[in-house]
């Protein structure tokens, strides 16, 4: 049996979180209220809402996993393959952030055959997107990729996204396959984007084979609230650099040159090389000067 969450259990939201922590044997609970105050503060709390159909009506699923698949994006550079960079080295493509929100909410539903997001959750998401909610910390954004510079050409993949103070939450996306590769750019951008901006937690849902390729880690749902819990206090920084409206891919996604490490002159390998350096140019000095003509007197 399902358990049901109302809109007015809001203020005690956090408590309701601590128990179902400890009770809760699958992903999911119910509910039919379609607040977008009330969204917000369920991906507040931790939860992943969703929608689906069932008995000719919309209910609302907040999700909270089992297990998380979460991204450490601010700890490491995220890693960018030769075959991406190659295979978008000469290509125009651009990335905007929020440009066509209700755009990419259309091509995600209209790409995914059975598709959670139906149209009272796309509302409720649309608002976050456009207007405060009682959870400041909560908007929902969406990531676009396009075929031209300066977002020009066809709308070829994006993203739809939510930020809860320092964390980042990728809800669902899509991509034009006649566009090779633009998937795997769009996501690896925004990764570049979320590591630069200071993101905490990167929030990828279920675990899906392909995520494995970004670095994720799944955690059980006690670790995972308690640092949803912790960096939402926190705040990102813009993901699009100051004055900037798009970006070129194939120069954002350049492999950064990483400078080699000076080595320690006083460590015992050090010193061997040093060494084995002297030995050699003695050698030479002396060569060089029992091969050298004699003066004649």
């Amino acid at each position: 049996m399902s358990v049901v969450l109302k809109k007015d259990m809001q203020p005690n939201m956090g408590r309701v979180v601590d128990f179902l922590m400890e009770t809760l044997q699958n992903d999911y609970c119910v509910s039919r209220d379609w607040d977008p105050n009330f969204v917000a503060c369920l991906f507040y709390e931790g939860f992943l809402p969703v929608a689906a159909i069932a008995l000719g009506s919309c209910f609302l699923l907040p999700k909270l996993h089992v297990e998380r698949c979460v991204v450490k994006i601010d700890s490491e550079l995220p890693h960018i393959s030769r075959k991406l960079q190659k295979s978008i080295r000469t290509k125009t493509w651009s990335l905007t952030v929020n440009k066509c929100f209700d755009e990419v909410i259309k091509q995600c539903q209209a790409n995914h055959a059975d598709c959670w997001l139906y149209p009272q959750l796309a509302e409720c998401l649309t608002y976050l997107n456009r207007c405060s909610s009682t959870c400041d910390a909560v908007r929902a954004l969406t990531i676009e990729v396009w075929s031209g510079e300066n977002a020009t050409g066809k709308l070829i993949a994006g993203e739809l996204g939510i930020t809860i103070g320092a964390c980042y939450v990728s809800m669902t996306g899509f991509f034009d396959s006649n566009y090779d590769g633009a998937g795997q750019a769009q996501l690896r951008a925004l990764s570049l984007l979320l590591h630069n901006s200071g993101c905490k937690q990167w929030d990828l849902g279920m675990f899906i084979e392909y995520k494995r390729d970004l670095g994720c880690v799944t955690q059980d749902r006690k670790t995972f609230i308690s640092e949803r819990r912790a960096f939402r206090a926190l705040s990102l920084r813009p993901l699009m650099p100051s004055g900037t409206t798009s970006l070129l891919l194939r120069d954002l996604l350049k492999r950064p040159t990483i400078p080699k490490p000076v080595a320690d002159p006083k460590s015992k390998t050090q010193r061997k090389k040093a060494e084995k350096r002297k030995r050699i140019a003695e050698a030479k000095r002396t060569k060089a000067a029992r091969t050298a003509p004699q003066a004649v007197t």
